[in-house]
């Protein structure tokens, strides 16, 4: 889910959700859970282009379990949608530990 589409549903402003992202990559960043790059650039009204995330499931899950409970709601309400679109092949970036069996 893009860091643009968290902001609308959770209703705060995109360098806001961007700040926590960040943090939350910060906090979980550890040499076994292997390299989590989801950043991307969009284009804005202006022209300019804008950094974005493209988050999995899983960080999306934890990047919202620190927002409100009906704001929470939402987003998982919205990855179900994702996930029945995306059918059997999947839209999310992997981020599965390297050391897991």
């Amino acid at each position: 889910m893009s860091s643009r589409e968290i902001e609308e549903l959770v209703e705060k402003r995109h360098d806001h959700v961007l700040r926590d992202i960040t943090k939350m990559l910060a906090e979980i960043n550890h040499p076994k859970f292997g390299a989590v790059d989801c950043a991307a650039e969009y284009r804005d009204a202006k022209g300019q282009m804008r950094k974005e995330y493209l988050l999995p499931r899983d960080l999306t899950v934890t990047l919202i379990l620190g927002y409100r409970a009906d704001l929470r709601y939402r987003v998982v309400k919205r990855l179900e949608e994702l996930e029945v679109q995306a059918g059997p092949t999947s839209w999310r970036c992997s981020t599965t530990p390297t050391w897991c069996p």
